[in-house]
């Protein structure tokens, strides 16, 4: 058993749970029906809400499931209605959710129950954003069933959605943003957007500054503009580093990346340290650390046993079979989501220093791409059935198929 289920799991708790639960289904219904096209796709949408909504309870109560120390920060948010952490992401996002914990009448299992509604909620924005995307280039968006079956195995959704943290927002955020970004190609609307936008600064403050490079990069087609722009991006993040009187050195970031190694390395989950004095340095480094940050747990600047690490290394694999299918599409129709998705990861390897930090901050990011990925394999399984089909038919219809 978890601490905060140990703390907090009480038969009030679990009563409001179930009568949450019925209310939200309903309300999720409803609100499926605007997103998705037909009944069949609004019952595979509520039975993935009912499934996260039961694996609340395995995530408590399963030693199976990794025990994560934030969990304990969050669950308190929610139970005593106040924050007693000097962060300024945990007090931001204290205030972004209060109107939440006071609905969930402060128990922490109504409040995680609204968490796999907003998380469903989030994935019904990625995939309105992808239906205008591909409405724009005039193709096929595969099946949303596959998509969702997709997020919901997940196992960063497993890990991150059901317990207690605030990954949830930051999701439903980027979602969000990723909708409006959609619309903004399409029709120059920018409130969703902007909604995006602030949502997700109650939980990451610091992407204020990601934000507009995000919005450019999926504006610009030219490759090599692309890249002059980027070019030009640099120096002007470094004068604003120097007007806020933070003069950034790129030997200064690596003595701060190396101190975070030091101070956590007792855990043995640290990545290894780096030895930066010039901007070359750096960017000869960037591909080795975007590949442990895309990649982890595997042994990339660190020699822990990934199968030692279970449900990040069951991660790994995930990812893996989600870059194939992401991939395995035309760059004319993935191109706008692969470049966010590459400059991103790029820009939040610099940073990473820990294993788990890894695979936690790249979650809404491998879910961005979950509808290419499902596009490529909604192909496949066409393929397989046809193929299918075909094996079954008489040979005579065979041959009058043929003619």
């Amino acid at each position: 058993m978890k601490p905060y289920a140990a703390d907090y799991f009480d038969w009030f708790g679990t009563l409001l749970f179930g009568v949450y639960g019925l209310v939200l289904f309903i309300i999720l219904w409803a609100i499926s029906a605007v997103f998705l096209e037909n009944k069949r796709e609004q019952l595979f949408c509520c039975i993935a809400f009912i499934f996260l909504s039961l694996f609340v309870w395995v995530a408590a109560y399963s030693s199976l499931m990794p025990y994560l120390h934030d969990t304990d920060i969050f669950s308190y948010i929610v139970e005593e209605g106040v924050v007693n952490v000097e962060s300024r992401g945990v007090n931001l996002y204290y205030l972004i959710s209060k109107p939440l914990v006071i609905l969930s009448a402060y128990q922490i299992e109504v409040y995680l129950l609204f968490q796999q509604f907003i998380f469903i909620l989030a994935l019904l924005f990625i995939w309105k954003g992808w239906q205008i995307h591909c409405e724009n280039l005039k193709i096929k968006t595969g099946l949303f069933e596959v998509f969702v079956l997709l997020a919901v195995i997940y196992p960063s959704t497993i890990l991150y959605i059901t317990t207690p943290l605030r990954e949830f927002i930051q999701i439903l955020g980027f979602s969000i943003f990723l909708y409006g970004l959609a619309v903004n190609l399409q029709n120059g609307k920018w409130l969703w957007l902007i909604i995006g936008v602030v949502l997700t600064l109650f939980v990451r403050p610091q992407l204020i500054l990601i934000y507009p490079i995000l919005i450019l990069i999926a504006k610009q087609k030219n490759i090599f503009k692309l890249l002059a722009y980027g070019l030009g991006i640099v120096p002007l993040i470094l004068l604003a580093f120097n007007v806020m009187n933070y003069h950034f050195r790129v030997s200064w970031f690596a003595r701060f990346r190396n101190a975070s190694i030091e101070h956590y390395g007792g855990s043995g989950m640290t990545y290894g340290y780096v030895e930066w004095q010039t901007y070359s340095d750096l960017l000869l480094d960037l591909p080795v650390l975007a590949l442990q940050f895309l990649l982890s747990p595997m042994p990339i600047m660190h020699d822990v046993n990934p199968l030692s690490l279970l449900m990040l290394f069951l991660d790994f694999i995930f990812v893996s079979f989600v870059l194939f299918g992401a991939l395995s599409i035309k760059f004319r129709v993935s191109g706008t989501y692969l470049k966010i998705f590459i400059f991103a990861i790029t820009l939040f390897a610099m940073k990473e220093f820990f294993i788990g930090g890894a695979v936690r901050h790249r979650f809404p990011l491998i879910l961005m791409i979950l509808p290419l990925a499902s596009m490529y394999y909604s192909h496949v399984i066409a393929s397989l059935l046809r193929h299918r089909q075909k094996q079954q038919l008489p040979v005579s219809k065979i041959n009058a198929q043929t003619t």
